[in-house]
């Protein structure tokens, strides 16, 4: 979603920031090769998408047998939506499968979906980030926001819906700060940020409901999402803010200042994390709120920082800005 800042004294909710952008303002999902040292951003065609808008947030990706999905957070006009997409490789396009909806969605962060289409998401906050309240709640002991599953009918990955599916949900993390989410590779473990830890549950693979205590990650500054390496076994990557005040009080400014940003690399199986990359005055990307590492290469990006991104080449050592 396009970051629509404001000043400080004119605090607006999340939905009043999104009925002041054009009704013809459409967010956009890239994909970046390899090939091309993820230097070549193509942006997905949304094929059969039938709303008029579209300002996608958290994402999460699942392979289904032979197809893969796309489950967005979507901050419609209309409320909160996860929108399903079947990814087609070949024409660089995302094929509209639907969108879920629940009584429980309130300010949706981000999601983590297992095989099955069935996920975990996150309500980040009790009140809207962009109301007084939310202000309140986000300077409080912790935010009141939680952890639910969801389930969806068994084929819904295999039979398109014909119409919005509503998902029946519970919570199972409640009551702690919940930002982004995330499986790890197996799909064995559910990971989710909170604060400046990271929390870890083993997942009941007969009862996904019931989540049992892994370990608690110190990632010793506040951090944003999480993702699993694609290259490497048992590791995790968080992007984190090692300046959050500062992070608060620049980003009401247009255009904004460049923000510190830090990348931590987790050790899942010695529930530890360390410094993997950090930018101490937002240069290089300011204030990186999502990576991941695949082969010698990290890719981080930041809702912080408009259209740009960054690629590491961890092989021959050079930053690129794309």
């Amino acid at each position: 979603m396009t970051p629509h800042y404001i000043p400080f004294y004119n605090y607006q909710t999340m939905a009043e920031r999104i009925s002041k952008l054009p009704a013809s303002a459409m967010g956009g999902i890239y994909r970046v090769f390899r090939k091309d040292k993820y230097a070549q951003p193509v942006a997905l065609k949304l094929s059969g998408y039938v709303h008029p808008d579209f300002h996608p947030h958290g994402i999460s990706v699942v392979a289904s047998g032979d197809d893969t999905f796309l489950y967005v957070v979507n901050h419609r006009r209309d409320g909160e939506f996860l929108s399903v997409f079947k990814l087609d490789m070949d024409r660089n396009e995302l094929q509209y499968w639907t969108s879920i909806t629940a009584e429980s969605f309130r300010v949706i962060n981000n999601v983590a979906v297992d095989p099955n289409g069935h996920f975990y998401y996150t309500n980040w906050m009790s009140n809207d980030p962009g109301s007084w309240t939310g202000l309140f709640e986000t300077f409080g002991d912790g935010k009141l926001s939680q952890v639910q599953y969801c389930a969806v009918p068994a084929d819904f990955l295999r039979k398109r819906p014909s119409k919005n599916v509503q998902a029946a949900c519970e919570t199972v993390v409640d009551q702690v700060p919940c930002n982004g989410i995330s499986f790890n590779a197996d799909f064995s473990k559910l990971f989710v940020v909170s604060g400046s830890h990271l929390l870890g549950y083993h997942v009941d693979p007969n009862n996904p409901t019931v989540l049992t205590e892994y370990a608690t990650i110190n990632t010793i500054f506040v951090c944003d999402n999480v993702n699993p390496s694609g290259s490497q076994k048992n590791i995790m990557y968080v992007g984190c803010f090692p300046r959050p005040l500062s992070l608060l009080f620049q980003v009401q400014s247009e255009p904004h200042a460049r923000i510190a940003g830090m990348i931590r690399k987790v050790y899942i199986d010695e529930k530890r994390s360390e410094l993997f990359k950090l930018d101490t005055n937002g240069t290089k990307l300011s204030a990186a709120t999502s990576a991941i590492y695949y082969k010698g290469y990290t890719v981080a990006v930041s809702y912080f920082d408009d259209s740009r991104y960054m690629v590491c080449d961890d092989v021959h050592r050079n930053d690129r800005m794309h």
